[in-house]
């Protein structure tokens, strides 16, 4: 059963909270506190008839959450100056965020190469689509700010999952919403953070989700494989290669699609399932643990 939407009380709740922390060389970072998951049942709002283009409305009104109609602001997790945190609206797991970078904009070059097209506008240039857009440059430290702020809310969602779904008492009901899964949960990695290498929406977003991967939304093996191969690429990765390289390296489109296409194989034990019904039966109860995929 889906939680119900937050009440108005807590319209505000997704604003930055924030205490200052001391830093290393006098430096300050803010501490997030967000709210908790609660996810409102609605799947994001298509933009002008075009599908990909859903996540723009949320960057265009980033300046002033509160011209959004009321049920797109059910929608935003967190927002502050530098990002806007929603809901997955088909999330693909118990918790699933999309974190909307506001200060990433194309290069000049890459906004001709978009052809006229104004849904990546935000601000006073136009947002970057895909990791392969990345240069250190023009956005690693803009990037390093987002994926700060995305860190945090992982720690935070790591303490409500273990609350709501971890079972550290073996000899609890089968009833309850713990699954064997994740009785362990002292070097479980639970949440994860990265990017399609290929996405399916305009707008750079960030994946912050549940390893569980337990949801109705989670249909086929395209939506499985995104998220436990290489076409998931981790956050730290694309730090890392823009750092060396000054760049992500050029996406070979072929060789990612070819990703989704592989067998439905435990990302945690590798065992290898028929299909996505006795795939998601054997997540709950396989208590191998998850080790980061790597390239």
């Amino acid at each position: 059963m889906m939680d119900p939407p937050p009440s108005k009380k807590s319209k505000q709740e997704h604003t930055t909270l924030a205490t200052e922390l001391a830093q290393d060389d006098h430096q300050k970072q803010i501490m997030i506190i967000p709210r908790p998951y609660r996810f409102p049942g609605k799947p994001i709002a298509k933009s002008s008839g075009n599908w990909q283009s859903a996540l723009q409305v949320y960057l265009s009104s980033a300046d002033n959450i509160s011209k959004l109609s009321p049920s797109l602001q059910e929608n935003i997790y967190y927002h502050d100056d530098n990002c806007v945190v929603i809901y997955d609206g088909y999330p693909k797991a118990r918790m699933h965020l999309l974190l909307l970078p506001r200060r990433l904009v194309a290069a000049p070059d890459q906004r001709q190469q978009q052809n006229g097209n104004d849904s990546g506008v935000t601000g006073s240039g136009r947002s970057l689509r895909s990791i392969a857009d990345l240069s250190k440059d023009l956005h690693y430290e803009e990037l390093k700010k987002s994926h700060a702020t995305a860190r945090q809310i992982v720690q935070h969602l790591t303490k409500e999952y273990r609350s709501l779904y971890c079972n550290k008492n073996k000899n609890k009901s089968k009833d309850s919403n713990a699954d064997a899964a994740f009785a362990d949960t002292d070097n479980n990695c639970l949440l994860r953070m990265g990017y399609h290498a290929i996405p399916s929406l305009d707008n750079l977003h960030l994946h912050i989700i549940s390893t569980d991967l337990d949801s109705p939304c989670l249909k086929n093996k395209k939506h499985y494989n995104s998220f436990t191969t290489s076409f998931f690429v981790e956050a730290d990765q694309v730090e890392q290669e823009l750092l060396q390289n000054g760049s992500f390296r050029p996406i070979n489109e072929q060789a990612e699609e070819e990703k989704l296409k592989q067998p439905l194989c435990c990302f945690k034990c590798g065992e290898i399932q028929r299909n996505i019904p006795t795939l998601k039966q054997h997540l709950l109860v396989c208590s191998h643990p998850y080790i980061p995929f790597k390239t």
